[in-house]
């Protein structure tokens, strides 16, 4: 049997959704997860999930980033990260983030638009020394 790329699950959902009512799109999705769970290919949802958003975002001249920092992002922050992220995607008309704070990064920022992801994060810093601390001994 031929195996498929997640992108491709989410082309043919995509496909299969546009000009569907509610009642419609209820029973396709319901079949294609059936369809997934027979294939023995739900482990790949989560990635299936991400390509029908970046498709229908692309579709629709959205961008989506995913910001995560160590505290709340400044207005001033926000409004640049909407303009980096804008610039990811040509064309776009409109910019939604989704704000996580994490406590883990110490501080900085990392910034996912697709499948770019831009880490200035403390952490990340701290990972980079520490690999040339090794790789000088």
């Amino acid at each position: 049997m031929r195996r498929f790329h997640p992108r491709q699950y989410a082309a043919a959902l995509v496909e299969l959704l546009h000009g569907a009512n509610q009642a419609q799109a209820r029973t396709a999705i319901g079949q294609f997860v059936a369809m997934l769970a027979r294939h023995r290919r739900l482990r790949e949802a989560p990635q299936i999930i991400t390509a029908v958003s970046q498709q229908l975002d692309l579709a629709s001249q959205t961008v989506s980033a995913i910001v995560r920092t160590a505290s709340p992002l400044t207005p001033k922050i926000r409004t640049e990260v909407m303009a980096l992220a804008k610039q990811t995607v040509p064309n776009a008309k409109a910019v939604t983030l989704e704000e996580i704070i994490d406590p883990a990064l110490i501080g900085g920022i990392t910034v996912t638009v697709g499948d770019t992801l831009i880490d200035a994060s403390v952490t990340q810093a701290l990972r980079q020394l520490r690999q040339r601390v090794h790789s000088a001994s």
